[in-house]
C-alpha cells in the first residue's frame, strides 16, 4: 500500500470524512498545516508519508466503527456516547491520537448503521446528579 497515491480532492474528503482538521493532521503528519492546505487545494501533490498516515487512520477509524457497532448489537435501546472534549476522549481512549472531533465522526457513522443514539459521556459524580 506504500505505492498508493490519492488526488488533492481524495485527500481533503478522506481527511474531512474522518472528522479531523488540516492542523490536526499536519501535527500528526509532521508537515506545517500551510503544506497540508497545497496538498488539498491542487497545488502541490499530497506527500506519499502522509497519504500513508491517513489511509492507516482510515483503518483505524474502520475497526473502531465496527467495534461501536457489534457493542450495540448486545443493547436494547443502543447508545454510543462521545465526548466534548480532546481530554475526555484521550481519557477512555489512550492509546489512540486522535481529537473528540474524530470520534465524534464515527460515532455518527457507527449510530446510522446500528439504529443507536449519541450521547456525550458524563463523568460519573454528574451522572449521580441527574
Amino acid at each position: 500500500m506504500s505505492d498508493q497515491t490519492l488526488t488533492s480532492a481524495e485527500f481533503r474528503c478522506l481527511r474531512e470524512y474522518l472528522g479531523l482538521t488540516a492542523g490536526w493532521l499536519a501535527t500528526h503528519t509532521g508537515y506545517a498545516e500551510r503544506t497540508v492546505l497545497r496538498w488539498e487545494f491542487g497545488d502541490q501533490t499530497p506527500a506519499p508519508n502522509a497519504v500513508r498516515q491517513l489511509l492507516e487512520i482510515q483503518t483505524q477509524t474502520r475497526e473502531v466503527v465496527s467495534g461501536l457497532v457489534l457493542a450495540c448489537a448486545d443493547m436494547a435501546e443502543p447508545v454510543i456516547e462521545t465526548y466534548r472534549k480532546d481530554a475526555e476522549f484521550r481519557a477512555h481512549w489512550p492509546d489512540l491520537p486522535f481529537p473528540a472531533l474524530w470520534h465524534r465522526a464515527l460515532a455518527h457513522r457507527a449510530a446510522a448503521v446500528a439504529s443507536a443514539r449519541i450521547r456525550y459521556w458524563v463523568p460519573p459524580e454528574d451522572n449521580a446528579a441527574h
